[in-house]
This record gives C-alpha cells, structure tokens and sequence, in this order.
C-alpha cells in the first residue's frame, strides 16, 4: 500500500504558479469574462478568471457591477471553469477538450508522483524538465477496458469507456519540476477529472480480502401511487483495505495516518495499478479522500495488521 501527500492543489492555491499552460480555452465558447462595467441580465452567464476561475449566471435584470463571488443574491456559482474542473478538488467535474487535454504545471518543491482521477484518454504523455533540461519523458497508450479477454467481447460488449483513475509513481523528484502531461483521445473528446502531484510513501502490503464500492448520492424511491423516481447523483468511491505491517513499523504508520486524519491522501492499494506499468491491475484501489478510521492489530514481534476505511471525495 501506498499513500501520496498532494501538495500545492487547488481551488486553495489557484495562481499562475501552479497551471503555467493549457490548451484548454480560459472561457467557453460563447461566454465572456465578467466586466465591471457591463450590465447583465437574468440568464446572463459570465466567468471570473484571476484567483477565482468560475462561471456564474445572473439571477437579475441590470445587473451592474455586483462582483460574482461576493454577490451571491445576483449571481449562482455554476462551478469551475472547463480548464480549472480539473484541479477543483474533486473527482467528478470533468475538463474536456477536443482530440487532447494538455497542461503544464509547476509545482514548489520536489514531487516523486502523479495521480489521475476520471481519466478518459487513450494516450498519456509525461514530461518533467528541470532549468530547461528534460528529466524525464515518457507516454503510454490507454486500452479499452473490456470485462474478459475473449472474442466475444471483443465483438458484442459496448466500447467506448475508458474512465479509470491511476497513478504514475516513476517520476524523478528533482526540485521544482517543470511537467507537462498531455492525454490525447484522437477522434473524439479527451477529459480528466482531477490530477494531483505530490510525494508516496508506502505504508504495507495490502492484502487479497480487501474490499472495495461506492457511496452512491442518487435518490430511489416510489410515489404514493408505487411509481418509482429515480434522481441519478454523484457517488464517490470507497475502500477497505486489510495490510500487512512490519511490527517495527506500527508506530510509524499510527504517526502518518495521524497527521493525515483531515488531509485528502492518495491511498493506492496496490502499486501495479500504476499508468505505466506493464500490465496494470487493481485500479479500483485507488481511492482520493479521507480515512474514516482504522486499527493496527499487533499480531507477533514481525507482523502486524492494519484495516482501513477510506472514503473518497
């Protein structure tokens, strides 16, 4: 099992420092930047760049200099930008952008990983440059993921999905990166979710029991007449996983997951669900979110066992 620290993630930290390039456009087709000079009316729909980067819609006729953020009895937040989704802190709002999602990003520090949520691509491409000089360079090709690996699947089960979150755990911590990612879906609309950087530490071996689900928001009921509604909402993943500790570990780990009780973590538990592994398995471990609790069993002076409740966001 491993865990990555995410460090210098929006929406807390939204400056050119952190997203230096993108290819996706600033504003949506259409809309326009919000001016202060401007009057709006009701439906009007406007984004707000600098250190907010929303977009929000009027709730009123003339509509004049009321700044969005801080007027929210004349404008409805409608969420982050299309280009800023991606780093908003949560794994459902998706940026999406015809044929490639290309992005450069400078984190402070050093950071040894990268993690992406909701990704649908069928190719990424890595890049990490220190000073002008490229450290690092590396891109794989994403498959469809089919139930079986047989003909008949090939040829009847339905295509087009490739959402799958991952990790790339291969990347060289050289102070102040410079890294460039790029997920291509030549031929349609690529997206991601959420990308992280930050720093792994593995904490055990996660071990075959474990079990993992969702935490599903949708609404499902019958009216008075047995009519059923059904109102599809978010979900988020979940994930309780048994590891296997060395005892001269425990205290160690009891520290971290301590400092980590209120810190959304990368908890991946198991390292060959990795992107650029040569036959990556158990993506479904991957979980970004908040322990709800543990236990560490001290089973012998060697081995001890820990369970884990993580619930993503």
């Amino acid at each position: 099992m491993i865990i990555i620290r995410p460090r210098d993630i929006p929406p807390a930290d939204l400056g050119d420092e952190i997203l230096t390039a993108s290819n996706v456009p600033a504003t949506a087709a259409g809309e326009d930047e919000w001016n202060s000079g401007t009057t709006y009316s009701q439906g009007d729909i406007v984004t707000v760049l600098g250190t907010t980067q929303r977009r929000f819609e009027s709730l009123s006729d003339t509509n004049t200099g009321n700044f969005p953020p801080d007027s929210p009895s004349d404008w409805l937040d409608l969420g982050a930008t299309n280009r800023w989704r991606m780093f908003d802190g949560g794994t459902g709002t998706i940026t999406t952008n015809p044929e490639s999602v290309e992005v450069t990003i400078e984190p402070d520090g050093f950071v040894n990983s990268l993690s992406f949520f909701t990704l649908d691509a069928n190719e990424v491409s890595i890049k990490v440059t220190q000073s002008g000089d490229i450290v690092y360079e590396e891109s794989v090709q994403i498959p469809l993921q089919t139930s079986s690996s047989n003909w008949y699947s090939y040829f009847f089960e339905t295509f087009g999905e490739r959402f799958r979150d991952t990790v790339a755990l291969n990347i060289p911590p050289v102070p102040d990166p410079v890294i460039t990612i790029t997920m291509s879906r030549e031929g349609g609309v690529a997206g991601i979710g959420l990308i992280l950087t930050g720093r792994q530490q593995p904490l055990g071996t996660t071990l075959y029991g474990s079990s993992v689900g969702i935490q599903d928001f949708s609404i499902k009921e019958n009216d008075a007449f047995g009519n059923p509604i059904v109102v599809e909402r978010a979900f988020v993943k979940r994930a309780d996983l048994d590891v296997r500790l060395n005892s001269q570990d425990v205290s160690r780990v009891q520290r971290i997951l301590a400092e980590l009780r209120a810190t959304p973590t990368v908890y991946i538990g198991s390292p060959q669900a990795c992107l650029f592994c040569p036959d990556p398995i158990h993506g479904e471990t991957i979980v970004f979110g908040y322990y709800r609790d543990f236990d560490i069993v001290l089973q012998d002076r060697v081995n001890s066992a820990a369970t884990l409740e993580i619930e993503g966001l």
